[in-house]
Order: structure tokens, then sequence, then C-alpha cells
């Protein structure tokens, strides 16, 4: 089957099927950002974070009816079954996509990333884990790019997220 322009959605249309509903609620921003780390039931999100566990598995199911996750194990508990769900995607939108979205929709997904990753940052320092390596690497620095180092730069780091995306460590090594 041939697909004509006519038939295909448009690649905002696409973004804002699939993509728009995930990231719509900085919850299901923090999901996936928690499910990098490795699988993890509702029950378990809601018991480690807060909340009630009928609104975290609701943005759970969210997020897989936007097929950003998948169920990956279930276990009998308590006469229901619990699922374990792991990320389906490294990155919810690839440039193309974002350039599409909405200036307000780009600032929300920012604000919600940067909301995980403060998150992350402050449990690491909380629990010395970010200091726990002698050999760690921490490091700020200011670039004043112009668009031509600029993608030179963001093609270095596409090569490295791309290196880590497939290389596994043990869970111990986070």
């Amino acid at each position: 089957m041939i697909a004509t322009t006519k038939n295909r959605r448009s690649g905002e249309e696409i973004v804002d099927a699939r993509f728009a509903k995930a990231i719509a609620h900085p919850l299901r921003v923090r999901i996936m950002a928690e499910l990098h780390r490795g699988p993890m039931s509702p029950a378990e999100y809601a018991a480690k974070f807060g909340g009630t566990l009928e609104n975290v598995a609701y943005h759970f199911r969210t997020l897989m009816e936007c097929d950003c996750v998948r169920i990956v194990a279930e276990r009998p508990r308590r006469g229901a079954t619990e699922h374990f769900y792991e990320n389906t995607q490294w990155a919810l939108f690839s440039e193309e996509e974002f350039s599409q979205l909405p200036m307000g929709v780009r600032g929300s997904f920012s604000a919600s990333i940067l909301s995980a990753f403060m998150d992350q940052a402050a449990e690491a320092l909380l629990t010395s884990k970010l200091d726990s390596h002698e050999s760690r690497h921490l490091t700020w620095q200011r670039l004043h790019l112009d668009e031509e180092g600029f993608a030179e730069v963001m093609g270095r780091l596409d090569e490295l997220f791309e290196w880590f995306r497939w290389r596994r460590w043990p869970r111990g090594s986070e």
C-alpha cells in the first residue's frame, strides 16, 4: 500500500496526538525520568514519591496510551496484578518534532525536564551518591556560541547520548 499525502498525518498532528498529551502533566515527565533508572510499578512510584496509587496509575496508563512506556513484568498482588513499566523511547521528540511545538508547550516541557533533573540531582546530593566516587566529574561551563559552534556542540552531544543509549551498566552504578 502506498501512503499519499492526503492519508498521512502531518508531523504537527503526530506530535499533538502522541506526545503533547504525554508531556501535558509534569508528573508524567517525572515518571518517565524515573523510569530511565529502571522498571517500576505505579505502586512503587507512589510509595517512593507520594501521591495516591489511583492518580499515579492513571498517569502510567496515559503514558502507555501515548506509546511512551510499556509493561515489562507483572506480579500478583492482593487479588490484583501489579504492572511494571519501562520507557519505550530515549527522547520524546526528534529535533524536527520539537521545532513544531508551540513555544508555550516547549517551555512547559523544558521546565518539567529541568524540574525532574533538579529533583534527581538533589536526591543524589542528599544521599551522597553525587560525591561517592572520587573520580566523578561535575562541570559548569557557560558557552558563547555562534550557530556553527552550537551545531557542532549539539552534534557531539548527539554522539555521546547515542552511545549512552545503547550502553548498559549494572543497576548499582547509577
